[in-house]
C-alpha cells in the first residue's frame, strides 16, 4: 500500500471520527450530491457555511480574530428565524456544513434550537466553543439535537498559559471540562489551538498534541497565525518559513490537521490551501453581513438586504478570487486589501 493511500485511509479515519461516519443517510446524501456539484458539474458551491451567531464571549484571547467586529458592532444580531431562513437558503446552494461560531455561540440561548434545525435539514453541525459552558446538561442537550463534532479551544496543555491567553483565570479548568463531558458522552470532539511562535518554540504545541492523543480526543485542528482581530498588522506574530515548517511536521491526516482543510504534504508549504480563497468556505457575521471568511474584515452585502447566493456571486467573482495561490491565509496578503477596499464595505 503506498503512503498516498495509507494517509487517504487515515484522513477518511479521521473524517468518520469527526462525525462523519454515523452521520444520517439524509446527511451521507447531501454529501454525495455537494461531490457530484463540484466535481463532476464543476460548480463553486460553498461545503462550509461558518455562521458567527454573536460576538459576545467570556474571554478576551489574545489573538481573537473577530475583536475589531466586536468593537465596532452596530447592528442587532439575527434572530433564530432569519438564522434558520439563512440555512434553508445555504442548503438551497448545497452547502453541505454549517459551523456555529462567535464570539461564544453557546452565549446564545436559542444554540440547541438552531443545531437541531440545521441537523435534521440533513446539514453536518459543528460547533466552535471556548468550553467554558459545556457542562454535562448542554452536551447531552447537543448530542440529542444532533451535533456532528464540538471543537473546544484549547491554547496550551498548560493551565496557567492558557488562562493567560485566554485573559480569564480559570478558563482552562472549565475548557477542558467540557472537553471530557462531550468525550464521555461519546460526542465528537476536536481540540482546536493556534500554532503559535511561542507554542512551537516551547514545545507546548506537541505537548497540546500529546494532551490531545491521551484523552482520546477525535483530533486537533491546527491554526496558523492570521494578521487580523487584534493581531492585524501586527506582521511579528506570523511564523517563519523555519517556524511554519516546524508546525506542518506535527500534521497526521488521521489525527492533526489545518484548518484549510487536510490537502497538504510535510514541508509542502505550497500545499496549504485557503479555504476561502478556494471558494470552499464563507463567513456570516452576527449582523448578517457576508465575508469570505471571518478573518477578512471587509463585507460584500447583508443578508438582511440581499439573497445569499447573489452576494457570494459577487464576492467570487472578483480578481481577487480568480487566481488565488495556495500558501497562505487571504487576511495575509497585505496586497489583496486593495481589492476589498474597492469592491467591498469595509466594517472594520
Amino acid at each position: 500500500m503506498t503512503s498516498g493511500i495509507r494517509d487517504f485511509l487515515k484522513e477518511c479515519g479521521l473524517i468518520w471520527r469527526m462525525g462523519g461516519g454515523p452521520s444520517s443517510f439524509k446527511k451521507k446524501i447531501r454529501a454525495a450530491r455537494y461531490i457530484y456539484s463540484t466535481k463532476i458539474l464543476q460548480k463553486k458551491v460553498p461545503l462550509c457555511a461558518i455562521l458567527g451567531l454573536t460576538h459576545e464571549c467570556q474571554c478576551r484571547c489574545e489573538y481573537c480574530s473577530v475583536e475589531g467586529y466586536r468593537r465596532n458592532q452596530s447592528s442587532p444580531e439575527l434572530d433564530t428565524q432569519a438564522i434558520k431562513k439563512l440555512i434553508d437558503d445555504l442548503i438551497a446552494l448545497g452547502t453541505v456544513k454549517i459551523n456555529f461560531f462567535g464570539g461564544e455561540p453557546l452565549l446564545r440561548k436559542d444554540i440547541i434550537d438552531l443545531v437541531s434545525y440545521a441537523s435534521h435539514k440533513g446539514l453536518f453541525v459543528f460547533v466552535d466553543t471556548n468550553g467554558i459552558l459545556l457542562n454535562e446538561e448542554r452536551v447531552r442537550e447537543l448530542k440529542k439535537a444532533g451535533v456532528s463534532c464540538v471543537l473546544v479551544h484549547l491554547s496550551s496543555a498548560q493551565e496557567e498559559r492558557h488562562d493567560k491567553v485566554a485573559g480569564l483565570k480559570g478558563a482552562y479548568k472549565r475548557s477542558v471540562a467540557g472537553l471530557m463531558h462531550c468525550l464521555k458522552e461519546k460526542v465528537p470532539c476536536v481540540i482546536s489551538t493556534v500554532a503559535t511562535k511561542e507554542s512551537i518554540n516551547s514545545g507546548d504545541l506537541a505537548n497540546l498534541i500529546k494532551f490531545a492523543r491521551k484523552n482520546k480526543a477525535s483530533g486537533v485542528r491546527m491554526l496558523l497565525p492570521i494578521l487580523s482581530g487584534k493581531w492585524h498588522n501586527k506582521e511579528e506574530y506570523l511564523l517563519s518559513e523555519t517556524e511554519r515548517r516546524e508546525a506542518i511536521k506535527y500534521l497526521d491526516p488521521g489525527f492533526v490537521y489545518l484548518e484549510s482543510g487536510f490537502s497538504y504534504k510535510k514541508n509542502k508549504l505550497n500545499r496549504i490551501k485557503c479555504s476561502a480563497g478556494n471558494k470552499e468556505t464563507i463567513y456570516i457575521a452576527p449582523s448578517g453581513d457576508v465575508h469570505p471568511c471571518y478573518a477578512v474584515p471587509y463585507s460584500f452585502g447583508n443578508i438582511r438586504e440581499d439573497p445569499i447566493k447573489d452576494i457570494i456571486n459577487h464576492m467570487w467573482n472578483i480578481d481577487l478570487f480568480k487566481n488565488f495561490p495556495h500558501g497562505d491565509c487571504i487576511a495575509n496578503h497585505g496586497e489583496y486589501g486593495k481589492f476589498f477596499e474597492s469592491e467591498a464595505e469595509v466594517k472594520n
